[in-house]
């Protein structure tokens, strides 16, 4: 299967800015994951936002678990966090992201207040004009790029499994904007680029960027994110944990809830 993710250039090019995905052996992979279950291994132990690079919290920002970075945390008048660990000794890890398919010539554009549902597959570009939704069942989806327009919607149906949004290069929306799921399943969304969202942007979903990661001010994220760069939230933006180890692999997964014994801190 053709996947950026075993391109020798983009790897370096990943080691170079510390981007932290982790690849494991094909064989392995089979143990793990399938195409049918995307193949992200995770042991989160509580973080709700992990960087390999700094993180910068602008004030007013809540976060409902820990945050971890491989450099420095800065943060604004305000916030509060359940715990900050940095440097490069540190308890929470890198997550393992498998391959997965190459995106398509096939492109999605959405008109202004279009809804469309998508089987899952492989895609070119993702553009959506204003006020769209976009309806995803279950299994894997990989696009070049993805843009969400202002009001825009992405609703995974999540009743029959976990739905796995994959973009080669990078993923950002306008203001407004919203992923949400619809049944206990998860949405997991992975980019070998950045990721950028809006101002009250609101999420449900476990994020996983190769490069940098941004949160508009009064955004939302009830899930968990990773990025391989710097994380950056605006204003009043809150993150919740919520645990999403990868189907087939909790029971190799010591799921951790909230660290224990870290005492809520306020700057």
């Amino acid at each position: 299967m053709n996947n950026a993710m075993n391109n020798p250039s983009i790897l370096n090019n990943i080691s170079r800015k510390g981007a932290g995905f982790a690849l494991m052996a094909l064989t392995t992979l089979a143990a793990i994951g399938s195409a049918a279950h995307g193949g992200i291994v995770d042991t989160p132990k509580g973080f709700v936002l992990r960087s390999n690079g700094s993180m910068a919290l602008e004030g007013n920002v809540h976060a409902s678990g820990a945050v971890g970075a491989l450099g420095t945390v800065t943060s604004g008048w305000g916030t509060s966090l359940d715990g900050i660990e940095t440097g490069s000794v540190h308890t929470w890890t890198n997550p393992v992201i498998t391959s997965w398919a190459a995106p398509t010539s096939n492109n999605v554009n959405l008109a202004w207040a279009e809804t469309r549902s998508l089987t899952a597959g492989a895609y070119g570009s993702f553009t959506s004009n204003s006020s769209t939704t976009l309806n995803l069942g279950p299994g894997n989806y990989t696009f070049s790029i993805f843009q969400l327009g202002w009001s825009g919607k992405v609703v995974a149906n999540t009743n029959a499994g976990d739905v796995y949004l994959y973009v080669n290069g990078g993923l950002t929306t306008d203001s407004a904007t919203r992923f949400e799921t619809t049944g206990p399943g998860k949405l997991f969304i992975v980019t070998l680029g950045s990721m950028n969202f809006g101002y009250q942007t609101n999420l449900q979903a476990a994020l996983y960027s190769g490069g940098a990661m941004s949160f508009g001010g009064d955004s939302r994220l009830t899930g968990l994110a990773y990025a391989g760069g710097n994380i950056s939230a605006g204003y009043g933006a809150t993150f919740a944990f919520s645990n999403v180890p990868a189907p087939g692999v909790s029971a190799l997964l010591a799921v951790a809830g909230i660290i224990g014994g870290r005492r809520r801190r306020r700057l």
